[in-house]
């Protein structure tokens, strides 16, 4: 008979995968990048693999439209710097930023000036952060930024305050203006989905499958004049279609105390061919920096596209964001939202660098790209801003964009007093994406249950992101709501205090409230300046939509559920809204102002439809308690990854417990 102390080592090795196995977190999702984990465990963050420098794509004169140019953003970009902006980052921490030259020097520190007047002054000592260089480039493709960022960190009200009102300031640097830091912002602009849409399917030059450049395959080898006598095929917007410059610089007068901006700062993934199927004219962004001024290249030059004002380099962020926005980001402080478009196969190298509100990890600028980073949270005095990085999200299955928008009108209104619910997006129409889709779930579960955490401080929480989560779109004839994998992540009590989604994602503007608060307000601000998409949403249906979503539970029902107040689906125009605080209710008034552009100089036009967002907590008597991810299983619904870990851990425990009695006698 075998003595029991020989199973002592047995009873240990097993004790030790228990506590492993329940201490483990949900697996990080994976994509077909390579990816790797980094240190910094709080961030949660995963570094996608960047394709080789140099990688260049060779061209023809042909594309790059010279002597047809349209207005683009200047080429000498150097002419704006130093360019000066301030982004909202965790915990409401303010980093004011400066784009210098590559080769020039960081200001060397924050100092106090005298005012001029003598009138303004600091009442005791202040602690004065110091500047660091977030990260410097180079020429190198295909990431070419040669410029060099230099930050700072205003983590107290005085110090925000010294440089609101000038005192504080970089040294050695000529500012024109005071880029003022709320503590309590009245007017809050939002806007999303504002870049250029420009994406040849295979550049237009010919039908070869190579390597990725910013998500489209590249052309490596010879290609005739056939090809470039082909009309190019893609997606293109015409320069004279895209409104940006304009639209920014009337929101820049509204006067917001904060921006918004939820995403896709970058649409332009290609060069854009001179004759193209779309016969849309924006062959101007081709041209590179250095035939800038050269009309006269021989025909048959070979030339390299890149970087023209296309691309995630800093051209292609010059052309689609910087340049357009400067009026706007001169005027108030950002919190900048990571769409799809900053992804890492198309512009997430250069968000990372120019647009994130975490510390860049290195001085090599686009070195490096993360597909996932961990949710953080903007406080003011009144309301808090929750926001969401769901930039990449699992199944790959095209989207807002490949639905399919007839000329018609979806649905039919009801002859009766039925309701028309909405279906939701089937994630599981590709078997080799089920994994991914549900390790998606298990990271923006986790991802949520720290929203719920970090809603629990304010009353008054607006959640930010690019993917709506409760709107509505048509496909075909057919009526969804989107985002699934969102919806699916939320837990019965994530959103008791959450009194506004806003969004973009979809190229249109819509509003919807919903009857007695039984969900946010959904705001979707996806006509910023891409090339919109026609929306035929019949407008009389709002009050007959019933929205079914989230997880399934016990009783067969989902978890949210609501009925449509009111609602907006329109797609006319280019626009943005603004959010006021009302002094007496403190509700928050909803304006939306769209772009007309048939007068001498364009003006803004304020649209019939308003809203208003009633102050939180939007769920009265809702449990405050902080939850963990042990908790997420009970806290109503049903996990669609795996309910049943925290369960089986225990019947394990319990098991190795009486073995471990009868093993020690």
């Amino acid at each position: 008979m075998i003595p029991r102390y020989f199973y002592v080592p047995l009873l240990l090795l097993l004790l030790l995968l228990v506590a492993l196995g329940i201490s483990a977190q949900p697996a990080e999702p994976t994509s077909d990048a390579t990816l790797v984990v980094t240190a910094a465990a709080e961030t949660e963050r995963l570094t996608a693999a960047s394709p080789a420098k140099n990688n260049v794509v060779p061209g023809d004169p042909a594309w790059l439209g010279v002597g047809e140019m349209m207005d683009d953003a200047p080429l000498d970009f150097a002419a704006h710097l130093p360019l000066l902006y301030v982004i909202m980052g965790e915990g409401a921490v303010a980093i004011p930023r400066v784009i210098i030259e590559h080769d020039q020097e960081c200001p060397p520190r924050l100092v106090l000036l005298p005012s001029e007047d003598g009138t303004k002054s600091i009442e005791g000592e202040i602690d004065i952060p110091e500047v660091t260089l977030r990260g410097v480039g180079d020429m190198e493709l295909p990431f070419a930024f040669p410029i060099k960022i230099c930050e700072t960190r205003l983590e107290t009200n005085k110090q925000k305050d010294a440089w609101s009102s000038g005192l504080l300031a970089f040294e050695g640097l000529q500012q024109d203006n005071i880029i003022r830091i709320p503590t309590d912002p009245q007017r809050v602009l939002l806007i999303a989905d504002t870049g250029l849409r420009v994406k040849a399917t295979n550049l237009g030059l010919g039908k070869c499958n190579g390597t990725k450049l910013y998500g489209i395959p590249q052309c490596v080898e010879n290609f005739t004049q056939a090809d470039l006598d082909q009309a190019g095929e893609g997606s293109f917007q015409g320069l004279d279609n895209w409104t940006l410059l304009d639209l920014m610089a009337r929101a820049a007068e509204t006067r917001p105390d904060l921006v918004a901006i939820m995403g896709d700062y970058v649409y332009r993934q290609s060069p854009c061919p001179a004759n193209s199927t779309a016969n849309a004219d924006c062959a101007a962004i081709n041209i590179p920096a250095n035939f800038a001024t050269n009309t006269s290249i021989p025909s048959g030059t070979i030339v390299n596209f890149v970087p023209g004002h296309w691309g995630d380099n800093w051209f292609g962020w010059w052309a689609d964001f910087f340049f357009p926005a400067l009026p706007l980001l001169k005027s108030a402080p950002i919190i900048a939202v990571r769409g799809n478009h900053e992804n890492c196969a198309r512009a997430g190298h250069g968000y990372l660098f120019l647009m994130d509100q975490a510390p860049y990890n290195g001085t090599d600028a686009g070195s490096y790209c993360l597909d996932y980073t961990a949710p953080y949270h903007v406080p003011f005095k009144n309301e808090q801003f929750l926001v969401m990085d769901d930039s990449f999200i699992n199944p790959l299955n095209g989207g807002i964009d490949h639905f399919n928008f007839t000329n018609g009108t979806c649905p039919q209104a009801p002859t009766d007093e039925s309701l028309i619910v909405p279906t939701s997006q089937n994630p599981y129409l590709d078997p080799k994406q089920d994994n991914a889709t549900n390790a998606d779930l298990a990271q923006f579960t986790t991802y949520m249950e720290k929203i719920r955490n970090f809603s629990l401080s304010h009353e008054t929480n607006f959640y930010l992101s690019h993917r709506p989560v409760f709107a509505v779109a048509c496909d075909g004839s057919e009526m969804t709501s989107l985002d699934w994998t969102i919806q699916q992540s939320l837990a019965a009590n994530t959103l008791d205090r959450v009194v506004a989604m806003i969004g973009g994602h979809m190229h249109w503007l819509e509003a919807l409230s919903f009857v007695n608060q039984s969900l946010p307000v959904q705001l979707v601000l996806g006509h910023g300046g891409t090339d919109r998409i026609p929306n035929y949403v019949n407008q009389d249906i709002f009050p007959y939509l019933q929205l079914q979503v989230g997880q399934e539970t016990d009783n067969g029902s989902t978890l949210f559920q609501g009925r449509v107040e009111k609602g907006i689906s329109d797609s006319r125009m280019f626009g943005f809204a603004l959010m006021d605080r009302n002094t007496d209710t403190k509700n928050y008034d909803v304006t939306f102002l769209s772009l007309n552009r048939t007068t001498s100089i364009p003006k803004l036009v304020e649209l019939e439809f308003q809203l208003t967002i009633k102050k939180g907590p939007r769920v009265t008597n809702s449990d405050t308690t902080r939850i963990t991810h042990s908790d997420i299983s009970s806290a109503g619904g049903r996990m669609p990854w795996g309910v049943g870990t925290t369960c089986t851990s225990f019947i394990l425990v319990n098991s190795l417990v009486t073995f471990g009695a009868w093993v020690m006698g």
